[in-house]
């Protein structure tokens, strides 16, 4: 390296530090106006701004919003490549501004954070339980991680990537209950021959409901782990094989963008690929504190508890006892229905009963075995798999 080149470097790291230490004296005084090139105007004036999707990423808000109309758009590949690099920036200026705003916002993720939106908080508590640091206090009472008096972690797992595994699994479980409770409870009774199918609901439900095959049958998501009670979660994170089931069948229905479409999109295939890179880490951290975990420490979907469970028990015997008074041959015959069996081509749990071939098949084989079986015409059904 050439005198000339090193008095040219110097230089320029002498300038990159004038300009650094210029926009740390705006930023202390509020009068910061331009980052990356970009003007940074009030929530006031961007309101209107963001409508102007011309001009609208030459300039960012002086603060943070978490919705905006550009993440609407959908105007092709060029205006994604902007918004991206506008997004870059824009949380680059919050962070170098440690806006409280987002500070707040990125700490809705962590595990000490008691405002997280989720259903039952005994996941949590097992988490903080066993891998939180005794030093570390909760609820934390910051909030903004900007401040964060635990820099985001301890020595062994960050409370952030805690927070995720907590969210995650509380979304697979509940997943899992919904499947079970509405759709694996179903009895459904296919004459594929006549296109016609008998849908039985929960016991309870007297009524069957009579369709054609493919309305019965194309919505129906089994879940391949039963979810309805405590000791169901507790058999759950305890076990390997179980774990591992619920979190792959969590994942598809997200990359399956089920909740929405039932359409596979870029976007749901990237949530589920993120998914599954931590799949393997939240079982691990399950079957490292299996042995510890009890199941008097763990509460229901809806945060009840094995006293509540006992107490409901006992109401639905009661009502047991009214129903077969009040109809006792319909009581009987509902009771001793067999609703469920091994689907024949995976021997996993299933509830469609072919009366053609008596033999029960799953929500993934049915439609295989009514074409291979009884030819059933594709074209004439449509049917989401």
């Amino acid at each position: 390296m050439t005198k000339l080149d090193r008095t040219v470097r110097a230089g320029i790291r002498e300038l990159e530090r004038h300009v650094e230490k210029k926009i740390r004296q705006a930023t202390k005084n509020g009068t910061l106006r331009m980052w990356r090139g970009r003007k940074v105007v009030s929530l006031g004036k961007w309101e209107k701004i963001q409508y102007d999707f011309k001009h609208v990423f030459e300039y960012i808000p002086d603060d943070f919003i978490e919705h905006s109309m550009i993440y609407n758009w959908q105007l092709g590949e060029e205006f994604d490549r902007k918004r991206n690099a506008w997004y870059k920036d824009y949380i680059e200026y919050l962070e170098y501004k440690k806006n409280p705003a987002l500070g707040k916002y990125k700490c809705e993720k962590c595990i000490l954070n008691s405002f997280s939106k989720t259903k039952t908080t005994s996941i949590r508590d097992l988490l903080v339980k066993h891998f939180v640091n005794k030093k570390i206090s909760f609820p934390c009472k910051t909030v903004n991680i900007f401040e964060c008096p635990y820099e985001q972690g301890n020595k062994d797992y960050s409370l952030l990537f805690l927070g995720r595994i907590w969210k995650i699994l509380d979304d697979a479980l509940n997943f899992a209950y919904h499947r079970t409770t509405y759709d694996n409870k179903k009895f459904i009774e296919v004459d594929f021959e006549k296109d016609s199918a008998v849908e039985y609901g929960p016991m309870l439900v007297p009524a069957p409901n009579t369709d054609t095959v493919a309305n019965s049958i194309r919505d129906l998501r089994l879940s391949q782990v039963w979810v309805e009670e405590i000791k169901d979660i507790f058999d759950i994170i305890t076990n390997r094989k179980n774990l591992d089931v619920l979190l792959e069948q969590y994942i598809e229905y997200v990359a399956s963008n089920s909740m929405y479409s039932n359409e596979r999109t870029k976007e749901s295939e990237q949530e589920a690929a993120s998914l599954r890179k931590v799949k393997n880490g939240i079982i691990s951290f399950f079957m490292k504190i299996k042995n510890k975990i009890r199941i008097e420490d763990l509460r229901g979907i809806y945060d009840e508890t094995l006293e509540d469970e006992e107490k409901e028990r006992q109401r639905m015997v009661k009502v047991n006892e009214y129903l077969k008074k009040d109809d006792p041959v319909w009581f009987e015959t509902t009771k001793n229905m067999i609703r469920s069996g091994k689907c024949i081509s995976c021997e996993g749990f299933a509830n469609i009963h072919c009366i053609n071939c008596d033999v029960w098949i799953c929500d993934k084989h049915w439609k295989e075995h009514g074409i291979s079986q009884h030819n059933m015409r594709i074209e004439t059904q449509t049917v989401q798999i």
